[in-house]
Parts: structure tokens; sequence; C-alpha cells
């Protein structure tokens, strides 16, 4: 296999995951929410291509189909909620907010920033999977923490009594079912590839250079550790590392991502296009 193939492909499901998820975040009907998921998880299916783990994109893929059908069969009586309500999202002007603690952010941090050493350092030793020697797994490993950390963060919306319980348990249920898939990853490999050093191979040929994987993790990590800064700040009131210029790319982007980034335009504009040529094509010869 080509390394730059390889990465080629990493590239196009990381943009594919990139657009899927933010396209998801400003979308108020359920079933576009759940159209542009399954657009994410298809893109992480590829970005899996594109690091060697053929075996895990399949396991993927079949998981993904039973998890996203149930979602689909059960959306049925939210949309028959969601028919009473506003077509409009709800403001919040008529209803208190809490703002999160300084427990519920330190536990946030400390769990976003834990987890991935905690997951890196255990699965290495229990389940023996090789992920500090494999870039494409250690790189994979950040995606699945940085959508780990995102669900872990939204606890903080909880207003019942018992929330912390509710933390507790989605968090122990995380980690479970991060090594169950490790685990069956690494099986599901096994399983396909029954030679010796052929999965290992791949791993190999979607290896990036020493100094590009550094840089990678080095500014990936950056950008979380500057988000959640964005996020506690934007929280307690502050306006420090939000000035208008920031507000302003912040409402561009919601108008560009809530009509598709146009993509639907285009692709009428260039399918009609194409059609008047292919008939004029057509009626010349």
């Amino acid at each position: 296999l080509s390394p730059s193939t390889l990465h080629l492909v990493f590239i196009v499901g990381f943009c594919t995951v990139l657009l899927g998820a933010s396209m998801m975040l400003v979308q108020n009907d359920i079933k576009k929410t759940l159209g542009f998921s399954t657009m994410g998880q298809m893109g992480y299916m590829i970005m899996e291509c594109g690091l060697g783990a053929f075996a895990l994109a399949i396991f993927h893929l079949i998981a993904h189909g039973f998890f996203k059908a149930t979602l689909f069969l059960a959306s049925g009586s939210i949309i028959q909620a969601a028919r009473h309500e506003p077509k409009f999202p709800p403001t919040s002007g008529h209803r208190p907010t809490k703002l999160p603690t300084t427990l519920t952010w330190t536990t946030g941090l400390s769990v976003t920033l834990l987890m991935p050493l905690f997951i890196l350092l255990v699965a290495h030793g229990v389940l023996d999977v090789p992920l500090r020697d494999d870039h494409g797994a250690v790189i994979f490993l950040f995606f699945g923490w940085v959508t780990a950390s995102q669900a872990i963060f939204s606890l903080y919306r909880l207003q019942a009594v018992a929330s912390w319980k509710v933390a507790g348990a989605m968090i122990a249920t995380l980690f479970f079912i991060g090594f169950i898939y490790l685990w069956a990853g690494e099986s599901f490999t096994h399983f396909l590839y029954p030679e010796p050093g052929v999965a290992d191979g791949f791993f190999e040929a979607a290896a990036f250079q020493p100094q590009v994987f550094d840089a990678l993790i080095i500014i990936s990590t950056l950008v979380v550790l500057f988000g959640w800064l964005v996020m506690y700040t934007t929280a307690r009131g502050q306006k420090i590392l939000n000035p208008h210029w920031v507000l302003s790319i912040r409402q561009t982007g919601w108008v560009l991502l809530i009509n598709r980034c146009y993509v639907d335009g285009l692709y009428k504009k260039l399918g009609a296009a194409l059609l008047r040529l292919a008939e004029k094509v057509a009626y010349r010869y």
C-alpha cells in the first residue's frame, strides 16, 4: 500500500468528519441530525481505512449499522412529541440558567486529559495492543477521546440531584465500551488477517513521519486546551477571548453550516451544466 494514498484517504475522512459533525450541531430536525451524524461516522470509517485499520473500519460499519438503526426506529416518539413544539429553537430567556460549577469544570478537564493516558497504558498492558507504536491507532484514539469528552462535558446540563451518579455511570460505561471496542477490533483484525504481520504492515504503511506525527499531537492538544479555555470564559460571562471578530466568524460559520456549505446549490448548478453539455453533445452527434 502507498503511504501517500493512505494519507490522502485519511485527509478525506477527516474533512468528512469535520463537516458532518459541524453541520449536525446546527440542525433542529432530528432526522437531519441523525443523517449528518451518519455522515460523520462514515468519515470515521474512511479515516480508519486511511490509518491502515481496515478491519476496524468493517467492524465500525457493522456496529454503527445496528446502533443507527436503533436510533432511527426509536425516533418516531421524539418526532411525535416535537410536532407539538415550535419549529424555531426555544429561547433560554424565559428559564433560569445555572452556570457550571468549578467542580464540574475540574472534573471534566481531568477526565478529558487523563482518559487517553489511562486507556493508552492499560490497553497496552492488559489487551496487548501496541498503541504507542502505531501512529494510526494513537490518532484514532485521540478522535475517540475528543468525542467522549464532549459527551462527558454535556453532563453539566443535568439539573437533577443524582446527576453525579449519572455522570459516574456514564464514565464507567465509556471506559467499558472503549476496552470492548479495542478488544473486538483486535479480535476482528485477527479474524480477517489470520496471517501474522499483515495488519502490522498496514499500520506501518499508514504511519506518519515522526516530525509530522509530533506536530499533529502538539497542535491537537493545544486546540483542545484552547477550546476548554474559551468555553470556561464564555460560561463565566467573560469576553477576554471573544472579541467582535470572533463572534462575527461564529455567526458566519453558523449560516454556512445551516445551509450545508451551499453544497446542494453547487451540486444542482454543476449537474445542470453537465446536463446541458451532454444534450449539446448528443444533439451534435
